[in-house]
């Protein structure tokens, strides 16, 4: 049957079978799966105008033109979700350039196990998705390069990488990478991110290694425990990735986990904000005074984290609450919290290693929630808020 394309006046799909992926498989999903994308196809290759009625989409030859049109396409041209435009925050010296242009769903490979990690990327990649979420720490580079390979994806310029390493000091940091750049076979990651602004005294994000020499060692007056400092590291790393933004191995600088106290070293010191940092953020954990200054800022918040806690069940998505806005709108739990994020304008980091689930993360704009929705996902659990992942940000000094 002929589809009117949902918000586009004149606008018809005459044959499902002209998607180059399967429709989701949500009740009221598919129409608006293959309306969206049939309307963004359409209007980039500046196709003429369909027929205004669905009687002249059905007229003979009709369907299998436009399959045709569809089918020509190159499989790699195809966005699903919508993409921010990073601030630049790169060298002071280095000339101001083209934007990254960051899609609003990635593909966190850190929680996957690593048995069905390359399916996962390779999965991802092939439904569309196009922002893959790494980092030193995951230590999973050749699973990850194996998925993409397998993906099928022949330019690789169409991939947005977001890269985390840690603020071991300049040489680490860049070492690092050189390392991923290799590992991968690319010669840019897009954003370059400070995975945390350090560690808490005795925690457990060093992962075994030596204390860095950049770190500062101080004694507690009232308990005459050793105290660290990180901020000497935090600044020497920053740097070093800044510099990296000069030959082009960065495009973008970020971080990750970084309150603003840690921010306000980067301004007095005199490097340029971060376009993003990554933040543990779902209804029962946002920071909402960050988030403001953020916006104000112009820094993209992406997000983790956003089921509560997938390494721990993610308890979220087992609440009465979550189950009755999915109903609503005859989506998932998940796509319900996925979809509080993006309507901030927060890019969301996912999980998920079968295809089903994959599909999910990326069709969240195939619907919108209300605004008592989103009021209440705000609200509810400000009297109960509580963090899941690593340390508070601000007990890293």
């Amino acid at each position: 049957e002929d589809m009117q394309v949902r918000g586009v006046r004149g606008l018809f799909v005459a044959d499902s079978a002209a998607l180059p992926f399967p429709p989701s498989a949500h009740t009221s999903a598919p129409a608006l799966l293959m309306g969206e994308f049939a309307a963004g196809e359409a209007l980039k290759a500046a196709v003429r105008p369909l027929p205004l009625r669905a009687e002249e989409a059905a007229k003979p030859g009709r369907a299998a033109q436009e399959r045709a049109l569809l089918l020509t396409l190159e499989p790699s041209s195809r966005p699903l979700v919508p993409a921010l435009a990073l601030r630049q925050a790169v060298h002071p010296a280095m000339p101001p350039g083209p934007p990254v242009q960051m899609p609003m769903v990635a593909l966190g490979t850190g929680n996957l196990p690593k048995s069905r990690l390359a399916d996962a990327v390779a999965t991802f990649i092939a439904l569309g998705g196009r922002h893959l979420d790494m980092a030193v720490m995951y230590d999973n580079y050749d699973l990850v390069r194996e998925g993409i390979v397998r993906s099928g994806l022949r330019d690789l310029s169409e991939l947005v990488v977001t890269w985390k390493v840690m603020p071991f000091g300049a040489d680490y940091v860049l070492g690092e990478l050189v390392l991923v750049l290799e590992a991968l076979g690319i010669d840019h990651v897009d954003v370059a991110a400070l995975h945390w602004p350090g560690d808490v005294t005795h925690g457990k994000l060093l992962h075994g290694r030596p204390l860095p020499q950049c770190v500062g060692v101080a004694r507690d007056e009232g308990t005459a425990s050793e105290v660290h400092i990180w901020s000497q590291c935090r600044l020497e790393s920053y740097d070093a990735l800044a510099a990296a933004t000069l030959d082009g191995s960065v495009l973008a600088l970020g971080v990750s986990n970084f309150a603003l106290v840690h921010l306000q070293e980067f301004a007095e010191a005199g490097f340029p904000m971060p376009a993003v940092n990554q933040l543990e953020m779902h209804p029962l954990w946002h920071e909402d005074e960050q988030l403001e200054q953020h916006a104000a800022d112009g820094v993209v918040v992406q997000a983790y984290g956003c089921l509560g806690g997938a390494p721990f069940g993610a308890p979220m998505l087992r609440q009465t609450w979550a189950r009755k806005i999915a109903n609503r709108h005859s989506v998932s739990p998940a796509q319900v919290l996925l979809r509080w994020a993006t309507q901030q304008g927060v890019v969301v980091i996912t999980g998920g290693s079968t295809r089903e689930h994959l599909a999910e993360n990326l069709g969240i704009f195939a619907f919108n929630l209300t605004d008592g929705d989103m009021d209440f996902l705000s609200t509810f659990g400000l009297g109960q808020m509580r963090k899941t992942y690593g340390p508070l940000p601000l007990d890293i000094l």
